[in-house]
């Protein structure tokens, strides 16, 4: 739990310190998890740092399944290989919270993991104010898992 807190922290202070220097979008995005093999809903917000580099923190929650709910919190940071017209292609990395709880027969326990994200996202504007995305990612950890994302961000400014 503590490591949750230090990372929802972590992102309060990227979000707050430089909020008016660069480009800011929010938005939802459905999400797949190879290892929990169950769609997750989440929310994704991205924050320019120049034209090439983004912080890019997201939350995804893991549909119920067999008692057990499962949640991811990301810190990641884009950097932007090629933009040709209105599409972009990106490399990520970064910082991977996974968290569970089990709920059986009365009895709860719960956990959670650090980890490594490491993929590639693809953009395309769907008009002056929505952009389109999809990323994979994989982490690294101890509970190793592909997850695929599409969503949807909206411009804060």
């Amino acid at each position: 739990m503590r490591r949750l807190l230090t990372l929802i922290v972590l992102f309060l202070m990227i979000a707050t310190a430089s909020a008016q220097k660069g480009e800011m979008k929010l938005g939802p995005l459905v999400a797949y998890g190879s290892e929990i093999k169950n769609p997750g809903l989440g929310i994704k917000f991205h924050y320019g740092i120049n034209d090439k580099i983004r912080v890019a923190p997201d939350f995804i929650y893991y549909l119920k399944k067999n008692d057990v709910t499962w949640w991811e919190l990301n810190v990641n940071g884009h950097y932007i290989f090629s933009s040709t017209g209105d599409m972009a292609f990106y490399g990520l990395g970064g910082l991977n919270l996974l968290g569970y709880k089990v709920n059986l027969l009365g009895i709860s326990t719960s956990d959670s993991e650090m980890g490594i994200n490491l993929g590639a996202g693809f953009q395309k504007p769907l008009s002056s104010k929505i952009l389109g995305v999809a990323e994979a990612k994989y982490t690294l950890s101890s509970s190793e898992q592909l997850v695929i994302s599409v969503g949807l961000l909206f411009n804060l400014n």
